[in-house]
């Protein structure tokens, strides 16, 4: 995707529309089998049976946004679910509607920084990256454009776009996340 966007300009924007839908796609059925896992896991006992069936109460924001829906039997869970699930694909869309707002402001500053098409491929690699991932994603681009920096200029190349290093962020962000999280004690970034 991303060394074809910026050679076919023109056919890549149907593609690039494409891997947002299925990314945000993922993530939302990442969310419903995440709910789906703990409705089950309620279930399992008596506690779990008796909050699957209790209404959220008035003080809560979530019942004060809309006691029709929380009010009633289930609201608890639902409730729980908007917050701990689904609440995380917001967030994520929103930071990585940011960072690409912030991509763009840089380009149109500095366009020696982007190849074409790379402003979108910051926003995917963010969005693929999620919450909390982006707190390790973006921290992760710039250690990694001094990595792909100086690689390239051991061979030659003498500037760097931020193409690669956000590509290797995304992935250092994917694999490590869960483990930085625990070990810097960031749980509570957790949606």
């Amino acid at each position: 995707m991303y060394w074809k966007s910026y050679k076919e300009e023109e056919h890549f924007q149907p593609t690039y529309r494409a891997h947002v839908v299925a990314v945000i796609g993922a993530l939302i059925v990442r969310s419903l089998i995440l709910i789906y896992w703990q409705r089950s896991i309620w279930q399992e006992n008596a506690l779990g049976r008796r909050l699957l069936t209790e209404p959220l109460s008035d003080p809560n924001p979530f019942y004060q946004l809309s006691p029709a829906i929380f009010g009633r039997e289930g609201g608890y869970f639902v409730a729980f679910a908007l917050s701990r699930f689904l609440l995380a694909v917001v967030v994520s869309l929103a930071v990585s509607f940011v960072f690409y707002v912030i991509l763009k402001v840089l380009e149109k500053k500095n366009s020696r920084f982007f190849m074409p098409g790379e402003t979108r491929l910051g926003f995917l690699c963010a969005l693929i990256s999620g919450w909390p991932g982006f707190v390790f994603f973006l921290p992760a681009v710039f250690v990694s454009v001094v990595v792909v920096s100086s690689v390239r200029m051991m061979l030659g190349h003498q500037f760097t776009t931020l193409g690669y290093p956000m590509l290797l962020a995304s992935a250092i962000a994917l694999g490590a996340s869960s483990v930085l999280q625990n070990y810097l004690g960031l749980w509570v970034l957790k949606l």
